[in-house]
């Protein structure tokens, strides 16, 4: 059997196998888009990745690519696909067709989409599609992702000289301005090269996390200190290189890149500039002899304020006028001005606006002394000067070369300031404004008796140092400074008044934060006088952080139908505004918007706008948006929360969302007021009509609808629902059906009417009302809680000895057993003109459980069940076993059965008319029948024993025996298992309690029988080795009442089966071999005495032969001897 069983289960192991592994190499389609939303730069290439999971095609995985406007977010627009060269809706086909927008395959399951200039309506939801190639669906075959395309703020400039000429050894030193405006957080990353002849190598980097990192020609160089790279203010990168070498020898510039974290924690680059640059000209050092070019300086040591100082530098060496120098001034390190070989005079960036002025001049005065004049002088020029001077050879062609250089010693000025009449006052010190307002300075000048001029400066932070901005000169003449922040906006001073000097700077940036100095210089004929100056900080706030939202209502807690008003107010700089009102409903999880009013008054989102009514109110420092619902649901029930986006020139600026505002809308609360006429009770005379009033006093709505429900005796007579519809109770009979009636007289009113009152009917009646209103869908509800009125009725009847039974009886049964339930009338005397019909009620445990009635007998004799449950009606039976008595049995009783049990009972007589006319009724008392489940008795005899087999053919016999059991109605199914080492129980026979017997052993037939009723056997023949094991039998007892029920289950013990085997194969072997050597001498032996017995024979017949030719059997050839009598020795002995 066991051999057979895996022989058939082997073909299903191996078709499952098969299953699993086509799922494992098939799996779960999964197509996975890069995780949006993301940014990008408008006028960039940008690129989308794709990637399949799951795909065990031979071919390549095909892609397709779409987007979603925000404008239209339900239309597809296709742009791409990898399988359909016409894929392309117009708007994209060009761009195809020119490779512009095109898939990139990384692998079989792998793309990426890439557009090569990025235009702003390609923002949108990208969604990537890979199209099915089996005949079943399993997985996901799209992906989604959001793309923004963002305007380019991305600006760079040079801040150096266009071109340099040094030499080698000596220091450079560059400048480029970078910054961007974009409102996402974004970094930037600066990187200085250097173009030769033939390549272009990077010198050194400023990463985004503002590491440095060196290019490959000049990591030695950086290593050792010659090379840096530094951010000296927000926008300012500096480069930094001393003891340059041929090698830096080209063009210099800079390249800023900005770059963005994507959602996936990734970095890309969503915009590059490069600025010009500076070409650097390096001439090689020629070293002369020691001593043979020295520098020296001479300067004033103290000088004041607006006077004139005077540095001298003069060279000291031998041919003096057969040799060209050019000198350099320099203050702390820095250059001033420098005269070359030829007299031309070259001015350092900072002070060329000087010098345009005629405040700086240098010239040479003699063979070796030069002068640098600086008229004014400020406080700022306080610090150490020196001089280098720098031996030039001149060639042939007239061209100089740089040789040796040599510095002189250091000289410190000091700038004393200078008393003077000249007040210069600033209108505020302390200016707070938003980024995009105009920046206004205001520098009044008191006490001044000449022309003035003015110079605006500005510094970032206390560590930097004062930059030009614009000056005005006592001329009228403005001049910009040369900062790259600047480019682009409109900045300009100008008098005013006569007394007040304006700067001006449009659209201000969170850069422009930091401190402004006034500069006023006055001036006589020849040069200029007093100097004042005053500061004031300015600190610019960006509109994001300026930008204040809230979100209040009176309204959060309302019932339905009402009006909610709700109120963002948005605090922050007078610039255009977009509100997004979303919603987040109580039962969806996901947020979203509800409505939204653009900046430019236009009304958008949601599919509702008719349950909105939107609002925005203008004051002098704030912005309010209103938002109100006329007629609040319950779907409307949820948070709410309005967003505010502010713009600034159609460049969106910043984004902030209001504080969640939780509104709740509860349905009203039931303000039912009822009444009933007549109020306490009702006295009627038995066979009149009744009429009872129900009247609604007051409602929540005045279109409110009523459901009304008239219980009579804790039973439903009648109901009329909220659409008008009536119906009857469950315990109303077809009698008292023609006799109640139930309509809506007014409004607010509901009548009950009984026609010919009769006996039964006395009692309380209750008016029970439900109240139902309509939302503002549409939709009709009740509400809670009900309300009630009640009202007794009671019946005049006429004389009569007719009664029941009004006492209560309880009857206690064991599940199984016939109720026998009898209702009895009492009279003095039994007439036989009386009829009588009557109902059968019954209650269940439950006190909500309506009555239920279970039969009628009417007065004719007709028998009607009442019950919809047919299972109870077939275990019904009406009896009437004396005249008197009305039997109800209830047969195989069920738990279900417990309960209350009453009778009704109605008196007839026929009238002079010949119809049956009603005299009087009665109820009795009530039956409380309580039916006990069968209490578990099952047992099965637990002995367990061994026993050895010897005799294979007779097999052996496993017995069930049952001591004892629950009923005597029950029906058992036996079931014998049998286990082996493996510990696992195996079904091997089954005798179900239908009476079919199933065999799970297929080799051979098992014998079984039930010779006792409490008693089951099963014997197995032909007991072989492989039946070896434990044996036992389970027993379950069954109970059929209206269903089969599992009373009871249990398990007999165990017997121990050992089949014995037949001899050794040794002894067999040697059997065999006797056996052999008998079957071949017995026939031998059988021969030879065969053969003895023949010769005896033939010897015997020839002596017969030989005997019958001496003697004669004739009497008288032969004449008889007579025979001697013998003696009495001779006769015992014979």
């Amino acid at each position: 059997m066991v051999l057979q069983l895996q022989l058939w289960q082997l073909p299903l192991l191996m078709c499952l196998a098969g299953l699993l592994l086509s799922d494992i190499c098939r799996g779960e389609h999964l197509v996975q888009i890069q995780k949006g939303p993301l940014y990008r730069v408008k006028g960039y290439p940008m690129s989308i990745s794709c990637n399949v999971s799951g795909y065990s095609g031979q071919a390549d995985q095909g892609f397709a690519f779409s987007v979603y406007k925000p404008d239209y977010p339900q239309k597809e627009i296709r742009m791409i696909s990898t399988f359909d060269p016409d894929y392309a809706y117009r708007v994209y086909r060009q761009r195809v067709t020119e490779n512009s927008i095109e898939i990139k395959r990384l692998s079989k399951t792998s793309v990426i989409l890439h557009l090569k200039l990025l235009q702003a309506d390609d923002a949108g939801e990208f969604e990537c599609y890979t199209p099915n190639i089996y005949d079943t669906y399993e997985g996901t075959y799209n992906g989604k992702t959001i793309l923004n395309v963002i305007e380019d703020t991305l600006k760079v400039s040079f801040s150096s000289l266009a071109s340099y000429s040094i030499s080698e050894g000596e220091s450079l030193q560059l400048e480029c301005e970078v910054s961007s405006q974009t409102m996402q957080h974004t970094h930037l990353s600066v990187t200085w090269y250097l173009r030769g002849n033939t390549e272009t190598l990077p010198i050194i980097a400023l990463d985004r996390d503002l590491s440095v990192r060196p290019g490959a020609a000049f990591e030695k160089q950086y290593h050792s200190g010659l090379i840096s790279i530094e951010k000296v203010e927000d926008t300012t990168y500096r480069l930094k290189m001393s003891q340059v070498k041929q090698s830096a020898r080209g063009e210099i510039y800079c390249q800023a890149e900005e770059w963005i974290q994507d959602p996936d924690r990734s970095w890309i680059r969503i915009a590059y500039k490069n600025t010009t640059g500076s070409y650097v000209e390096i001439k090689a050092l020629e070293v002369g002899e020691v001593g043979s070019l020295i520098p020296a300086i001479d300067v004033s040591e103290t000088v004041q304020e607006g006077e004139k100082v005077v540095i001298r530098c003069s060279v000291q060496a031998q041919n003096l006028l057969q040799r060209f120098f050019s000198i350099t001034w320099l203050r702390n390190d820095m250059e001033i001005a420098h005269i070359g070989p030829s007299g031309v005079l070259t001015v350092a960036n900072d002070y060329k606006q000087r010098e345009n002025k005629g405040e700086l001049r240098a010239a040479k005065i003699s063979g070796n002394a030069y002068i640098l004049t600086i008229r004014p002088v400020r406080a700022e020029d306080q610090g150490q000067y020196q001089c280098k001077a720098t031996q030039e050879e001149r060639a042939e062609t007239g061209e100089f070369t740089k040789g040796q250089s040599q510095l002189s010693s250091e000289k410190t000025v000091h700038i004393k300031a200078k008393e003077s009449g000249l007040a210069v006052v600033m209108a505020e010190k302390l200016i707070n404004m938003t980024e995009g307002k105009t920046l206004q300075l205001t520098c009044s000048v008191s006490k001044a008796s000449g022309p003035l001029s003015v110079s605006w400066q500005h510094k970032k932070s206390t560590s930097s140092s004062f930059r030009d901005v614009i000056s005005l000169n006592h001329e009228g003449v403005m001049v910009r400074g040369t900062g790259a922040q600047y480019q682009d906006r409109i900045v300009r001073t100008f008098r005013s008044t006569a007394t007040n000097f304006t700067l001006e700077i449009s659209g201000a940036v969170l850069s422009d934060s930091g401190e402004y100095k006034c500069t006023v210089s006055e001036w006589n004929m020849d040069s200029s006088g007093s100097i004042n100056s005053q500061s004031a900080l300015v600190s610019v706030e960006s509109i994001e952080s300026s930008l204040k939202v809230s979100l209040r209502s009176r309204d959060t807690n309302v019932t339905e139908n009402s009006l909610i008003t709700m109120i963002c107010i948005v605090k922050g700089p007078k610039v255009p505004l977009d509100v997004h009102w979303k919603f987040k409903s109580k039962y969806v999880d996901p947020q979203k918007d509800i409505i939204c009013m653009l900046r430019n008054g236009a009304i958008s989102c949601g599919r509702e706008q008719k349950d909105y009514q939107l609002e925005v109110e203008v004051q002098d420092s704030i912005t309010v948006f209103y938002l109100r619902i006329l007629k609040a649901s319950r779907k409307q029930q949820g948070s709410y929360q309005c967003q505010i986006t502010a713009y600034q020139e159609n460049v969106q600026k910043a984004q902030k969302p209001s504080n969640e505002l939780a509104v709740s809308v509860h349905v009203p609360v039931s303000k039912l007021s009822l009444s009933i006429s007549p109020k306490a009770h009702l006295v009627i005379p038995i066979k009149s009509n009744a009429k009872i009033d129900c009247l609604v006093n007051k409602a929540v709505s005045n279109s409110s609808r009523f459901a009304v429900t008239w219980i009579f005796d804790a039973q439903t007579l009648v109901k009329m629902d909220s659409e008008g519809v009536v119906t009857l109770g469950p315990a109303v009979n077809k009698e008292m059906n023609q006799r109640i009636n139930m309509q809506m007289i007014e409004r607010r009113t509901f009548q009950l009417a009984i026609q010919e009152v009769r006996s039964t009917d006395r009692g309380q009646y209750k008016c029970l009302v439900e109240e139902w209103i309509q939302d503002p869908d549409g939709i009709w509800y009740s509400l809670h809680p009900q309300s009630h009125q009640t009202m007794d009725l009671v019946v005049n009847e006429q004389a009569s000895d007719f009664s029941l039974n009004k006492s209560d009886a309880q009857l206690v049964v064991t599940e199984g057993q016939q109720v026998d339930l009898s209702c009895f009338l009492h009279t003095n005397g039994l007439d036989s003109t009386f009829r009588y019909s009557l109902i059968w009620l019954f209650e269940r445990q439950d006190q909500n459980a309506p009555t239920v009635p279970l039969l009628t007998y009417s007065n004719d004799g007709r028998l009607q069940f009442l019950t919809d449950d047919p299972k109870l009606q077939h275990r019904l039976f009406f009896s009437r076993p004396t005249v008197s008595n009305f039997r109800l049995s209830i047969l195989n009783s069920i738990s279900s059965d417990t309960g209350r049990y009453r009778c009704q009972v109605d008196q007839y007589q026929l009238d002079c008319k010949g119809k049956w006319e009603f005299k009087a009724g009665d109820k009795s008392g009530f039956t409380n029948v309580n039916v006990h489940l069968i209490e578990n008795k099952l047992q099965v005899k637990k002995a367990s024993h061994s026993l050895n087999v010897t005799d294979h053919h007779a097999g052996f016999t496993v017995e069930c025996e049952i001591s004892s059991w629950s009923s005597d109605k029950s029906h058992y199914e036996v079931t014998w298992t049998k286990t082996q080492e493996d510990g696992q129980p195996t079904t091997i026979f089954t005798a179900r309690r239908d009476g079919t017997l199933s065999d799970a052993v297929t080799d051979r037939n098992l014998l079984y029988s039930r010779p006792y009723a409490n008693l089951y056997r099963l014997t197995l023949p032909d007991a072989e080795p492989s039946d070896n094991g434990w044996y036992q039998c389970q027993v379950v007892e069954w109970l059929q009442t209206d269903t089969w029920r599992e009373v009871a289950k249990d398990k007999s013990g165990e017997l121990s089966v050992h089949v014995h085997v037949e001899a050794a194969s040794g002894e067999s072997k040697q059997d065999c071999s006797s056996g052999m050597i008998l079957g071949i001498l017995t026939p031998l032996l059988c021969i030879l005495l065969l053969v003895i017995v023949l010769l005896l024979l033939m010897v015997q017949k020839t002596k017969s032969a030989s005997r019958k030719q001496k003697d004669c059997l004739w009497a008288e050839n032969n004449p008889l001897k007579p025979v001697p009598e013998p003696t009495a020795g001779e006769g015992e002995s014979t």
